[in-house]
C-alpha cells in the first residue's frame, strides 16, 4: 500500500520524539523521505511538505539527505573515469602567441590569439 499524506501525519503523531527516546524511527523517516521525494517531483517545496507533515523542515531535509542514490533513482556514477595524456610540447612562439583565459566560474579557455580575445571580450562586455 503506498503511503499517503493522512497516513504519514499520523504515523509521525505516533511515534513523536517526546514519547520515543531516541527520535523517529528510521523506517519511518525513509517512508516519509520517500512520499516527500514523489511530492517534490511533482513540484510542492520542502517547507509546504514540511508543514503538512508537522515537521520541522530542518527534519525533513535531513531525511531527504539520508536516502541513497538507489532510493533517489539516481544510479549514475558520480566521477568519470579521466585518462591524463602527457601535454604535447609546443615551441616557443607557439606559447607566447596564445593567450588563457580563467573565468571565475572555473571555465579555461585555450590557444586565444590577442583579436580573438579582443572579440570575445567585445561580446562579454
Amino acid at each position: 500500500m503506498a503511503d499517503t499524506e493522512q497516513t504519514l501525519r499520523a504515523a509521525l503523531e505516533l511515534a513523536r520524539p517526546y514519547r520515543r527516546p531516541h527520535g523517529f524511527p528510521v523506517a519511518l523517516r525513509m517512508r516519509v523521505a520517500t512520499w516527500a521525494l514523489s511530492q517534490q517531483a511533482s513540484g510542492v517545496g520542502k517547507t509546504a511538505l514540511a508543514r503538512r507533515l508537522g515537521v520541522a523542515t530542518k527534519t525533513l531535509g535531513d531525511w531527504l539527505a539520508q536516502l541513497t542514490p538507489a532510493e533517489v533513482g539516481d544510479d549514475k556514477p558520480r566521477f568519470v573515469p579521466v585518462i591524463i595524456a602527457p601535454e604535447m610540447p609546443r615551441s616557443a612562439s607557439q606559447q607566447a602567441e596564445e593567450i588563457v583565459v580563467h573565468s571565475p566560474c572555473g571555465y579555461r579557455v585555450e590557444g586565444l590569439k590577442l583579436d580573438e580575445l579582443l572579440q570575445v571580450l567585445q561580446v562579454l562586455g
